[in-house]
């Protein structure tokens, strides 16, 4: 059976708009694939205003944390984690509304797939029970499934970050799991553009990976997904569906 992953940035769930124009692709990719995964982020500015409402003054020590690049014990609980991935739930709710009885949300409670230990902001996932969760799952019942990017649990259900702006690599790893044909990004650029060094860009057709991960691609591109999926990668924005980079090996 075929199965694409799409991962929908913050920036194109924009508004009641937005959300239409992501049902409209969805629908569309649904007539294309047997299985459909859209795993999404929270809408655009609302975890920075979870972190400023969580953290105040010392948002900038959550964000470290978030990172990977400090411990910070009293932001480092269960509870913050599930205040933190609350506008990715949001999205879900969002988006399944939207779709009006296609689609299915999927968030992270006992059943999600994803599994990782150790830091609630920052965790590292347990590949193989996140694998032998997965193959327990069905996501090949004809539902377009809607899920939260952001997080995974652990192994005693609590909500575990996987780091800041990680949804990407929550849809790499949904793209690895379920061997899917393709993984698209939708961002609010149109594909990975190149510095020419006179100050212009342009818009590259392809780029390998090694390329990517030289140009320090955390900012189009969490690099993590990298390694999580082999496959097709492809970067777009909404309004240029058949344009975009493809990402090669």
């Amino acid at each position: 059976m075929s199965a694409i992953v799409a991962k929908f940035g913050g920036s194109v769930l924009d508004g009641v708009e937005g959300y239409a124009r992501v049902s409209d692709e969805l629908r569309r990719l649904r007539s294309d694939y047997d299985t459909v995964l859209a795993v999404v982020s929270a809408g655009k500015g609302v975890t920075d205003r979870l972190i400023s409402r969580i953290a105040g003054n010392d948002a900038n020590l959550l964000n470290q944390a978030l990172m990977g690049v400090s411990c910070v014990p009293e932001f480092d609980t269960p509870d913050i984690s599930r205040i933190l991935i609350s506008g990715e739930w949001e999205s879900v709710r969002n988006l399944v509304s939207v779709m009006r009885g296609m689609a299915r949300g999927v968030v992270q409670d006992s059943s999600y797939p994803i599994v990782a230990e150790g830091s609630f902001l920052c965790g590292k996932v347990l590949f193989g029970e996140s694998e032998r969760r997965f193959a327990r799952a069905d996501y090949n019942s004809g539902w377009i499934y809607v899920i939260a990017g952001y997080g995974a649990v652990n192994v005693q259900g609590n909500v575990v970050l996987l780091g800041r702006n990680a949804s990407d690599y929550v849809a790499a790893l949904f793209a690895g799991f379920c061997g899917a044909e393709k993984l698209v990004f939708y961002k609010d650029v149109d594909g990975i553009y190149s510095n020419w060094g006179n100050g212009s860009q342009k818009k590259l057709d392809s780029i390998r990976r090694e390329e990517l991960a030289g140009m320090g691609s955390m900012k189009v591109l969490d690099s993590r997904v990298l390694n999580a999926y082999k496959g097709a990668i492809h970067v777009r924005g909404l309004d240029s569906i058949g344009s975009g980079t493809l990402i090669t090996a």
